[in-house]
């Protein structure tokens, strides 16, 4: 059975990635994403701030495991193919790849 991310979006962007023009989607690194993207326990620590440092030193952050991603928007949904997770320091923010529709 595959892992799905489920990812509310709002329809500008739910009809770009529907179009396959977005082929990433940008979610901002605060406690929340972490929690739901990154496997923490590799850490040593579970203090936020303490979290956000190693993951952007780590040069490849262990992400928990997802197949899929699954967009939301109102009532509308896409499934789509998860590529890749990758962290942008500078940014603050997680940058979640998009593969194909399903």
């Amino acid at each position: 059975m595959s892992k799905i991310l489920d990812l509310s979006v709002k329809e500008p962007f739910f009809d770009s990635i529907v179009r396959g023009a977005k082929k990433i989607e940008y979610r901002e690194m605060s406690e929340y994403w972490i929690k739901k993207l990154v496997d923490t326990d590799k850490y040593k620590t579970k203090d936020i701030e303490q979290l956000r440092m190693a993951i952007y030193s780590d040069i490849e952050p262990k992400f928990i495991h997802y197949d899929n991603i699954r967009f939301h928007c109102g009532e509308r949904q896409i499934t789509c193919k998860l590529k890749d997770i990758r962290t942008y320091p500078h940014h603050r923010c997680f940058a979640i790849h998009i593969g194909t529709v399903l």
